[in-house]
């Protein structure tokens, strides 16, 4: 069922080592028998159409500055979840409209910061950040500050660093020495941006996902016409924790009662725990499997409709994995 072909979009290994983990899975496992009605629902949410404003992406409308602001926001998009009782994060932006955290909270945190002439565009300024700037950029409008606030600092820094030395500050420079590929714009991401650089181990062996690469050469292809994107067929599903929860809503993907329990009651699985590669594996492939039932669309763009579907948790009576991470 998860063999890899000889002519499989493949070329990050993201299918070939997940399905090694899947293969050797003691916590979770995927049901063939459910991809069919997963999949009517993923294709009524396609046939919807799905456009930037859905997906909120607080573009300018200046191509340069938007191919920036995804890649920085992007470099920041992980881990917004919120303990078991506690309140998200959330942002106000503009005055008077709360944002509970997520995506959606980072892109206000963005235009806010933009707004207030914050010069977060410049991969100068974000080279030399301070946790007081960064502190400031991220507040929030409760009293729940915004997750793994350091790592993020780290990760503006890095990249900061890595435009300025190595792309002349912008990114768009990095988009056309790929020459508009997304195989070649994630291969210089992950090499260039050790903090995209997301790949486990499992039974001693290394496991790709690459999610943050991935998303960020997918949400380029949004910003402008003009921003011809190639290959975006060749992608996979973004593991996260959102896009598995709703697979296991569905009874697409399925955990023993240990790892159950864990999530059912809000417990913290360790980023790189056999555990957590699993979920991630399961992801990749419970989505891969709509696609090949489907046939007529990426994996991105599958992953994209179950994360909005996500969206409305109301029916949702299982809650997502708990992980700290810098990769989701």
């Amino acid at each position: 069922m998860l063999t890899v072909s000889a002519n499989s979009h493949d070329p990050f290994g993201v299918l070939k080592t997940t399905a090694e983990v899947l293969r050797k899975a003691k916590y979770v496992n995927l049901d063939p028998s459910k991809i069919k009605s997963m999949s009517a629902l993923v294709e009524k949410k396609l046939l919807g159409g799905i456009n930037e404003n859905e997906y909120s992406l607080g573009l300018t409308g200046n191509l340069q500055n938007d191919t920036q602001l995804l890649a920085i926001e992007d470099a920041v998009n992980f881990c917004f979840w919120a303990k078991k009782g506690e309140e998200k994060w959330t942002v106000e932006w503009p005055k008077g409209k709360v944002v509970s955290g997520g995506w959606f909270g980072l892109v206000a945190v963005f235009e806010r910061a933009m707004a207030e002439n914050v010069p977060i565009l410049d991969s100068k300024y974000l080279s030399q950040l301070t946790l007081d700037d960064v502190s400031t950029i991220f507040r929030s409008a409760n009293r729940s500050e915004i997750p793994l606030i350091n790592e993020r600092l780290k990760n503006l820094i890095e990249i900061g660093k890595v435009l300025t030395n190595r792309f002349d500050g912008q990114f768009t420079n990095l988009v056309e020495e790929a020459n508009f590929d997304a195989v070649k714009m994630v291969e210089l991401v992950y090499n260039n941006i050790p903090s995209f650089r997301d790949v486990a181990e499992y039974d001693g062996h290394q496991v790709f996902f690459l999610k943050r690469a991935q998303i960020l050469a997918n949400d380029l292809s949004y910003v402008s016409r003009k921003l011809r994107i190639k290959n975006l067929d060749r992608l996979t599903a973004f593991a996260d924790y959102k896009i598995p929860q709703i697979l296991r809503h569905f009874g697409v993907l399925n955990y023993n009662s240990d790892l159950a329990k864990t999530v059912d009651h809000y417990q913290l699985i360790p980023a790189l725990s056999s555990q957590e590669v699993e979920i991630r594996a399961a992801t990749i492939w419970g989505v891969d499997l709509i696609k090949q039932n489907l046939g007529r669309y990426t994996s991105s763009q599958i992953d994209n409709a179950i994360w909005l579907i996500s969206q409305d948790q109301s029916s949702i009576n299982q809650p997502y994995h708990r992980t700290y991470s810098i990769f989701y």
